[in-house]
């Protein structure tokens, strides 16, 4: 496994965690495959998750790469990898 395969695992792992601990019922998994509407989340908390990312992980997203609400887990995980693999 490389370097940079290792990497985005390591980025996958904490992004899910991150969307996990605020989305997910307890003692239940993250569905990573629905919108994070249907998890409970609005645009606020779109936008709260993206500022929590982007600290968590030392990166900036631009306004209109910010999450939105109708974006799913995996989707928000590969946004977050490809701008971590653009910098």
């Amino acid at each position: 496994m490389s370097a940079a395969d290792t990497t985005t695992i390591r980025i996958r792992e904490r992004v899910l965690s991150i969307l996990a601990d605020e989305l997910a019922h307890p003692g239940e998994p993250l569905d990573v495959y629905v919108p994070i509407s249907a998890l409970g989340a609005d645009s606020l908390d779109a936008i709260e998750l993206t500022m929590e990312v982007e600290s968590e992980l030392k990166i900036s997203f631009s306004d209109d790469e910010w999450f939105a609400a109708d974006m799913t887990a995996m989707q928000i995980v590969e946004r977050v990898v490809a701008k971590v693999n653009a910098v």
